[in-house]
């Protein structure tokens, strides 16, 4: 489980109390049920059946500390992570920063966030390929897990910046080409 979330849940586990008597005990975490029932203030029915365990429960992650008010702070230190390189959902996973969702929606609200970001990105994406210098520079790793690892990145980079990584494009024209002259072209000529 991810750091700044919590899990919620509530469940009702089969305890046997005696003889033909069955106790149902109210907590907060069914994986690892607390021992002592006056610790949640529990409270307690008797069953007369054969089930061995009954479990009931409701279950889900509930963030804690999320940031989701725009500070100056915050804006810089994921600018500065993306500078690096560092993926947004990545950076996005850390305590106190918001969720990439919240940062995209920043981005649409504030063009001076939204260039820092650009910039960010592209120094990034500079980062990522001197990584990959790295990558294939490094002896001591297996030849083709360097490839694959370094053609990766540079399938990436060739999407995401396109005109500085991506392969470069040429047209040809086959054919001729017409150019049919009006009288008001004709000092052009």
């Amino acid at each position: 489980m991810r750091s700044g979330c919590a899990l919620v849940c509530l469940y009702i586990s089969y305890i046997p109390a005696g003889a033909g008597n069955e106790t149902f005990e109210v907590g907060r975490d069914a994986r690892n049920p607390p021992h002592d029932n006056r610790e949640l203030g529990a409270t307690h029915a008797t069953l007369s059946t054969g089930i061995q365990r009954l479990e009931i429960g409701l279950s889900g992650l509930v963030h804690m500390g999320r940031a989701s008010t725009f500070t100056q702070e915050i804006a810089d230190r994921i600018c500065e992570q993306l500078a690096d390189g560092i993926p947004l959902t990545v950076i996005c996973s850390a305590d106190g920063m918001p969720a990439p969702r919240t940062v995209r929606l920043w981005q649409q609200q504030d063009e001076t966030f939204a260039a820092a970001i650009a910039g960010a990105r592209e120094a990034g994406h500079d980062a990522i390929a001197d990584d990959i210098l790295t990558i294939v520079d490094d002896k001591s790793d297996d030849p083709a897990s360097r490839r694959v690892r370094a053609d990766m990145r540079l399938k990436l980079l060739a999407k995401w910046d396109p005109k500085r990584y991506g392969d470069k494009q040429q047209v040809e024209h086959s054919g001729g080409v017409t150019f049919n002259a009006t009288p008001a072209d004709e000092g052009i000529l």
